[in-house]
């Protein structure tokens, strides 16, 4: 485990969940809260879009799963969070697009990207985004969504 590598046994110690400002420590305290959680897939995804958006600064992040043909918010926090659970088609979600083509995706404006559901944009709040497909066992089965308020970001 690096935090034993390095000596830092105490960063983790104080309140849990607190993503802390400095990224160095954050790793540290994310590989140690996630080494606690075990095999539950919810709190595992909650745990990284909430580091994700204080690592970022990001105004919202989402993670994104491949279920059929569709994409569905699995995590969220910050402008996402009242959304989990929202559904949309594989073919309309930029995490899809990001999945076909095993590549990272990034949206500069949702307001003139023709390949984002502009309306969907819209009742989240996102006007610009980056997607990192995700992988398991070298298959891809969805997206990490982090999201802007402002476009251009």
């Amino acid at each position: 485990m690096i935090a034993s590598v390095v000596g830092v046994d105490t960063v983790v110690r104080d309140e849990p969940h607190k993503v802390p400002d400095n990224r160095f420590t954050a790793f540290v305290r994310l590989q140690r809260e996630l080494a606690h959680i075990e095999s539950d897939s919810a709190a595992i995804m909650q745990l990284i879009v909430m580091y994700a958006a204080r690592l970022t600064g990001a105004d919202g992040v989402a993670i994104e799963m491949i279920e059929s043909d569709e994409t569905v918010y699995r995590a969220v926090c910050g402008t996402a969070a009242g959304f989990l659970g929202q559904r949309l088609p594989r073919t309309q979600s930029l995490t899809g697009l990001a999945i076909t083509a095993q590549a990272v995706i990034h949206c500069h404006d949702t307001e003139t990207d023709s390949r984002v559901d502009r309306t969907a944009c819209q009742k989240i709040g996102v006007r610009a985004f980056v997607v990192v497909p995700l992988q398991h066992d070298r298959q891809f089965i969805g997206g990490l969504e982090v999201l802007a308020s402002a476009s251009g970001a």
